[in-house]
């Protein structure tokens, strides 16, 4: 049985959205690696925030171990350009819908895939940093109404994918499909876990590069 897996780049620490001529050819490779990894069937979904905030890849392995070795063989680590970081990942919400995805096998222009509007958003929530270990009843309960809440957008096929990031201090995930960001931010501050002071939101622009199967 596989185990899920996200890693995350980090694009804020060396301004990545502003340094995508410079790193033309590095995207590319790092492109063309994610298509491998949809036809090995290991890759869930890869995209990037559209803003300097994260690129995620989720993934499904058959151990750490290979997903330790997945992150260390993709073109961006191997050059050192991005901060990595690699979690336990769960998928609790996914819809397999058709996007328009990357074409390795074609010329394309790197800008446009960063600089043209979209209806893709990164959400993300985020607990208090122990939250996993100190986790109360009555907060569980919240987090019960928060899955329903996403539940119902997934089932009008408004939501690609959520989850939660499998330690403490980080986030719980979701790729959201809106009409603009003004939407995207107010379905994220209505979230009940966000209603009732647990987590605190942000959202993202966010393209999906390749979206595979859970």
């Amino acid at each position: 049985m596989s185990k899920e897996f996200i890693y995350l780049f980090k694009l804020s620490d060396v301004n990545f959205i502003d340094s995508l001529e410079v790193n033309k050819y590095l995207i590319i490779q790092h492109l063309v690696y994610l298509k491998e990894l949809k036809n090995n069937n290991n890759l869930i979904l890869a995209g990037s925030a559209l803003n300097d905030s994260y690129e995620i890849v989720v993934i499904k392995c058959k151990d750490r171990e290979q997903a330790e070795e997945i992150v260390e063989n993709d073109p961006y680590t191997k050059k050192n350009i991005l901060p990595v970081f690699l979690y336990d990942f769960r998928v609790s919400l996914v819809l397999n819908e058709l996007v328009e995805e990357v074409d390795t096998e074609k010329g394309f222009d790197v800008n446009s895939l960063y600089k043209t509007p979209t209806n893709q958003y990164l959400g993300t929530v985020t607990p208090r940093p122990t939250f996993i270990s100190d986790v109360t009843q009555e907060e569980n309960k919240v987090m019960e109404i928060h899955f329903q809440y996403l539940k119902n957008r997934c089932d009008k096929r408004k939501l690609i994918l959520a989850g939660p990031i499998l330690a403490e201090g980080t986030f719980g995930v979701s790729i959201l499909l809106a009409e603009s960001l003004d939407e995207a931010d107010q379905f994220q501050k209505q979230d009940p876990a966000v209603m009732a002071g647990i987590m605190e939101p942000e959202v993202h622009p966010f393209r999906i590069f390749f979206l595979g199967t859970r």
